[in-house]
């Protein structure tokens, strides 16, 4: 047995109808309820299943089967539905393993293409990438009856922005929401010092911090974490987090408290494994957790302040088909199919909660939000780490974020902000985001008109401490792990795979982010890898083959390269008509240019023989990549051309003849150039020129494709 079985076989279910009777009692993941935490050691039938948490129930008796999920739908219900046969599981890759063995499977190309056209998590509403395979929403209830072996499903109100902001009721919910939490927090202090809480610059951290300050925990004795890099916002994040916690006297960062023995994985599968099984084909940011905690920890986040706030990254309906087309032409009329699917569906499921004005919104709640945190959730979970998360209260969701009068989605946290910490609403948020000061005053009327009284808790400290400190290291390196995966991607054998569904071009645009970005490149990998196994098993399914993801995922580093001279030649044969040149020439006696980088790291970069010292120097840099970002510098002032070409190609009596390539984009230092496509060749370039000075660093940025049917000739 592999170390991943051994740790994590338990955590995931099939139901398979043919086998109703063999299904029992079981409960997977965690609840938080009165104050409580449940996991299957604790858990029984009296246990109200309260939404919080991390969780699904299986409840068999009296002749019928009941599954429930926590509110968010963390973990997925998946079900499998082919005439009379169905199939569930908490877990797209072993239902998909499951069935493929078993029973028809068909491709859902829509779903597959649309996978690709976004980069972190799928938007995609029920559908999945098996047509028989529907992911249920959040608020779905199974119940299965066992003697007709029959399935229907119940669905639940939680009755979400219903609640009038501007009534007692909505207070009501309110106190109460910040007794439960406050007093969970106390409770949980004093059984542990493994806490975290986290804390940036943003809105959702700081309103569960709130909570945290009014809860009156000595936080020098949990972990307060801001992070410190440059990635995204984090920098201003750690700026405004340092300034909080030295008006409030608690430090940053701090580990001391913890107690940190870990058992680290031994085998690079259970890491990648325990991932995959969680989001591959509904999310594509795999987080490879390389250990799993000794004793249980628990993390305090923001997850799910979109909920009583305004939402403020959802994207309009139009830019989601604009981003596919982006990508590629390919993808643009699936994405439109699945817009439609969801739109219709979501305004069906929730009761009315989403219309024509916030259906956009819908899709981000009910799609990326709930993958999104949800399995984020359960990726901490499995490595005893308890996330804590206010927000996703289904209580607190009952309240609309404002009053139709003072049309400020914001008001809602800022009631919270002034009704139990107003201190902080003394310090900036990141980016461009604040609280109007109208709405502010706004709020501050609402607490008036419906008064809090809190005389505090007493400061809750305790002497526990941490006898022993685990010392020891993990072997597994995340790089490793990506290094492992980009080797796949770039096997001509998985390229060659690709290439058999989707376009060359489509390969070249996620090979260049996978390059280029350093924020999880490999979310541009990952949906390509689920869509390619999908495929093949649809392919080798009735042969009973019983390969799971993981080895086939692997096949492509043994087969490697090994597809002979005839096929390299024939490669590099055809990516002649897709290699952009750019010729920079800085005219001026004793001029120059030097190359500073390249995205593309295959590309080739030299210097022409053709060009005299007295009449200037020059670069040639050519690229098969469809996508580059280029950096020079200037050797003395000049008159610089860039000239955007394709190859010198010859025929067998040496005479060049054109090979066109179609430029899409082309910007100078940031500013955009082209109008439209341009289609040129090595005799007939398109010619950019600027006068330069002496050191002046140049950046530009180009996309190209082969001349096609979509190029336009002239």
């Amino acid at each position: 047995m592999s170390e991943y079985d051994e740790l994590y076989a338990d955590e995931f279910f099939i139901i398979d109808s043919n086998n109703l009777n063999e299904v029992e009692s079981e409960f997977y993941g965690y609840l938080i309820d009165e104050g409580n935490f449940y996991t299957r050691d604790n858990f029984n039938n009296t246990v109200n299943l309260s939404g919080l948490g991390a969780y699904i129930n299986i409840d068999q008796r009296y002749g019928e089967i009941i599954i429930k999920q926590d509110a968010n739908g963390s973990f997925g219900l998946y079900v499998y539905k082919n005439e009379d046969v169905f199939c569930i599981s908490n877990s797209f890759v072993k239902l998909l393993d499951y069935v493929k063995q078993r029973y028809a499977i068909s491709f859902n190309k829509d779903a597959a293409n649309t996978l690709l056209a976004y980069n972190y998590s799928s938007y995609i509403y029920k559908q999945t990438l098996v047509n028989e395979i529907e992911i249920l929403p959040r608020n779905y209830v199974i119940k299965i009856d066992t003697v007709s072996e029959k399935i229907s499903y119940e669905i639940i109100d939680y009755k979400e922005k219903t609640v009038d902001l501007d009534s007692q009721e909505a207070f009501d919910i309110i106190d109460n929401w910040f007794y439960r939490w406050t007093s969970l927090f106390r409770n949980l202090k004093k059984q542990t010092n493994n806490i975290t809480a986290d804390l940036t610059g943003g809105f959702d951290s700081r309103i569960t911090f709130s909570l945290l300050l009014a809860s009156n925990i000595n936080l020098n004795e949990i972990h307060i974490r801001s992070i410190k890099d440059e990635v995204y916002t984090h920098k201003e994040d750690y700026q405004i987090a340092s300034k909080i916690a030295k008006e409030f006297n608690f430090r940053l960062n701090d580990l001391s408290p913890f107690n940190l023995n870990r058992y680290y994985f031994e085998e690079k599968e259970t890491s990648l494994k325990l991932s995959a099984n969680i989001k591959l084909g509904i999310h594509h940011q795999l987080f490879y957790k390389y250990f799993k905690n000794v004793n249980p920890c628990y993390s305090i986040t923001g997850y799910g302040g979109e909920n009583i706030r305004d939402y403020s990254h959802v994207m309009p309906l139009h830019e989601y088909i604009e981003l596919a087309e982006s990508f590629s032409p390919e993808l643009v009329e699936s994405t439109k199919k699945i817009i439609d699917y969801n739109v219709n569906h979501i305004k069906k499921d929730f009761y009315g909660t989403y219309n024509d004005e916030n259906v956009d919104y819908g899709i981000s709640r009910e799609t990326i939000h709930t993958y999104h945190f949800g399995r984020g959730t359960i990726e901490k979970y499995l490595t005893n780490e308890f996330s804590i998360s206010p927000l996703t209260d289904p209580e607190i969701n009952k309240i609309k974020r404002h009053d139709g009068i003072h049309i400020d989605k914001n008001l809602l946290i800022a009631i919270i902000y002034l009704r139990y910490c107003p201190k902080l609403l003394d310090f900036d948020f990141n980016g461009t985001s604040e609280i109007k000061k109208e709405t502010i005053e706004y709020a501050k009327k609402f607490n008036e008109k419906y008064p809090f009284t809190f005389n505090g808790y007493e400061l809750a400290s305790s002497e526990l401490k941490n006898t022993t400190r685990d010392k020891s290291h993990s072997q597994i390196s995340v790089r490793e792990i990506d290094e492992n995966l980009k080797e796949i991607f770039f096997s001509k054998a998985f390229r060659k795979q690709f290439e058999i569904y989707y376009s060359p071009e489509l390969y070249n645009k996620f090979a260049t982010r996978i390059k280029t970005m350093k924020y999880v490149p490999l979310q541009f990998a990952c949906p390509a890898f689920i869509i390619m196994k999908v495929l093949n098993d649809i392919e080798i399914s009735k042969f009973n083959a019983d390969e799971d993801w993981y080895d086939w995922l692997n096949h492509f580093i043994e087969t490697g390269n090994n597809y002979g001279q005839i096929d390299n030649e024939i490669i590099e044969k055809l990516l002649i008509y897709n290699t952009a040149r750019i010729d920079i020439i800085n005219n001026g006696a004793n001029n120059d240019i030097e190359f500073i980088s390249c995205s593309d790291e295959n590309s080739i970069h030299k210097k022409p023989a053709w060009i005299k010292p007295e009449t200037g120097g020059a670069l040639i840099v050519e690229s098969k990549s469809n996508s580059m970002d280029l950096k020079f510098k200037c050797v003395k002032d000049g008159k610089l051309d860039i000239n955007l070409k394709g190859k010198d190609v010859r025929d067998k009596n040496r005479n060049r003849f054109p090979v066109y390539i179609d430029y899409s984009e082309f910007t100078v230092n940031g500013a955009k150039i082209l109008k439209e496509n341009i289609l040129t060749w090595h005799d007939k370039p398109y010619v950019y020129s600027k006068n330069v000075k002496n050191g002046e660093e140049i950046t530009i940025h180009v996309t190209w494709k082969p001349f096609d049917h979509q190029s336009t000739f002239k």
